[in-house]
């Protein structure tokens, strides 16, 4: 059976989900669609909560009784089909309906289609409404004495409070010998602390309905924080402890370290991951962004490896964005541990020497059996910035892969049939910055698509685009940016920015004067000279038995331009 305690649980989890429902505009319709769709009638989610809160034990065990113990289950197991076996699969032969005959539904014999008859002509497309300006949330700012850096919005629309802590540093202060070691501390973080096993904290944070959890990647470590309003002194309690007082057991490290070795291997499953990985090793080099993480790297990693890292760990070096339903005075009462945080010296370096490309090259990985091939490419670019060269490379990337209306998409997958998304983007930081394009393409297309996109490209910084494509960015950007701080997360995203890059809120003027003013000819110009089709790391992920060769065989298309390009194998 289950507790009480179980049962509570379970209710402050839902109590919790069913606030995040009405975060957005599009959550919320979604919700009361749905409650139309099942004839519930009129949506009332405080009604819902109430019904769900009524339900005893004995109701659950009743329930449980009837419905599922000793009941007979259906078990459906789905494998992929080797490509290089023709016999059929001798799982099938178990199914004892397979060769079961299904006879028409008696109540849908006879039946005739009535086609309805509209109002109005849906060949014509209706007009958009004009764009209303976004509602940029206002913003408090404080700063510690030990250096941390505080920003934060309320907003009592939801009765919950989202907090992230950010600390500099991530994969930028380890040694490339041990790779993965910010990750792996990141994941002790949410271990035992010096009070509390990490079953008893997980155990609170369920009655709680609230979460507290650390991440890392990249040049960063994250502590995210989410909790009801009612819960927030127990839930920043516990974030206390994570944070300033870890146990770091000899027997958790074990087991944390078996679990990333483990996850590791299910990564190797994964494409994306495989394709960003190895795109990111192509782009960046020795750099602590494009190390590549491995099982040497994480076995080499020691417990005291972790503590050391630990030290790293500064309020000044880091930065807490708060949203939600809490006011600026009640949150820095609530938060003396952070503003009692010792502080001290940490160096991050900022400047690094990322390898040259200076030709167009293909990086294959062997995914044995993929159905799909996997292509991502790209080639360094510009730093980010909120009004020069990167924000206008934004624009300018939208008509050709930046949403459903790119080029690509509309190339690829309209028009070709060859993928569900094509996709290109700009994406950047204090220290780097990338042009990449992606897409999960049919194995027996993969040559094909790439001589697509290479015309795309070809066609886009040589011709450029139509002064409609013009017209279509900048309504895109102007109606995007409607719910652009709509959610909670937005909001963090949103603030995080404005910290990190030290922006106040008049940066958005600035961007919808660079966005109106913006000509033809100037996004021609701009894709000339920041898209290189000549100097990019391409990394296919896929079947290599079935494309190297046409990628092998791959020298030129109709249109004249030459595709022949070096074939490099990777192991992974």
């Amino acid at each position: 059976g289950f507790s009480d305690e179980d049962l509570a649980m379970v209710k402050t989890g839902m109590e919790s989900q069913s606030i995040n429902m009405k975060m957005s505009i599009a959550s919320k319709a979604s919700t009361i669609s749905s409650w139309e769709w099942l004839g519930r009638g009129k949506c009332n989610i405080s009604s819902e909560l109430e019904r769900y809160n009524n339900v005893t034990r004995k109701d659950v065990m009743r329930v449980f009784n009837k419905y599922i113990k000793n009941r007979k289950a259906v078990i459906c197991q789905v494998r992929p089909k080797s490509p290089f076996v023709e016999k059929l699969d001798s799982m099938i032969s178990m199914n004892p309906n397979a060769d079961l005959i299904l006879k028409e539904d008696p109540q849908y014999v006879g039946l005739t289609y009535n086609r309805p008859e509209d109002s109005f002509d849906r060949n014509i497309q209706p007009k958009a409404a004009s764009a209303k300006a976004a509602i940029v949330p206002d913003y408090y700012k404080e700063t510690f004495e030990n250096g941390l850096k505080i920003i934060g919005t309320q907003s009592s629309e939801l009765p919950k409070v989202y907090m992230r802590l950010k600390i500099e540093g991530g994969g930028l202060l380890v040694d490339k010998k041990l790779t993965g070691l910010a990750e792996l501390t990141a994941n002790m973080m949410s271990e035992s602390t010096s009070k509390y096993t990490s079953e008893e904290i997980s155990v609170e944070l369920q009655k709680l309905g609230s979460s507290v959890s650390f991440s890392a990647g990249g040049d960063r470590t994250t502590m995210y924080i989410e909790s009801l309003t009612k819960n927030i002194d127990a839930t920043l309690a516990i974030a206390e402890e994570k944070l300033l007082r870890p146990a770091f057991n000899k027997d958790d490290f074990k087991r944390v370290k078996k679990q990333t070795l483990e996850g590791m291997e299910a990564s190797k499953k994964n494409a994306q991951y495989l394709g960003f990985t190895y795109l990111s090793n192509q782009l960046f080099g020795e750099t602590p962004f494009g190390r590549v993480t491995t099982e040497k790297s994480i076995k080499k990693i020691k417990l005291s490896d972790v503590q050391a890292y630990y030290n790293n760990y500064s309020p000044s070096v880091s930065s807490l964005v708060v949203v939600g339903d809490i006011d600026r005075k009640t949150l820095l009462s609530k938060i003396d541990f952070l503003r009692n945080w010792s502080s001290k010296k940490v160096e991050i370096p900022s400047e690094f020497n990322f390898p040259s490309i200076n030709e167009t090259q293909i990086y294959l990985l062997d995914k044995e059996g993929a159905s799909q091939s996997f292509i991502v490419m790209g080639h360094l670019s510009d730093k980010y910035d909120v009004d020069g060269d990167h924000f206008k490379s934004q624009i300018m990337n939208y008509p050709l892969g930046g949403g459903m209306s790119g080029r690509f998409f509309l190339n690829l997958r309209e028009d070709k049939g060859w993928t569900y998304g094509a996709y290109s983007f700009f994406s950047a930081s204090k220290t780097n910055g990338i042009f990449g394009m992606t897409s999960s393409v049919k194995t027996e297309a993969t040559d094909s698509a790439l001589v697509e996109i290479f015309k795309d490209f070809n066609s886009y910084t040589t011709v450029g685009i139509s002064e409609k494509e013009l017209q279509f960015t900048k309504d895109a950007f102007i109606g995007g940016e409607a719910l652009e701080y709509e959610t909670a997360y937005q909001k963090l995203g949103f603030l995080n920015k404005i910290l990190t890059y030290d922006l106040d809120k008049g940066y958005l003027d600035k961007q919808a004067a660079i966005l109106n003013s913006i000509t033809k000819a100037d996004i021609d110009a701009i894709a000339k000279a920041k898209i290189h089709p000549d100097k990019m790391a391409i990394v296919i992920v896929g079947n290599k038995y079935l494309i190297k060769k046409k990628l092998e065989n791959l020298k030129s298309s109709k249109d004249g331009m030459e595709y022949n390009f070096r074939i490099n194998e990777i192991k992974y």
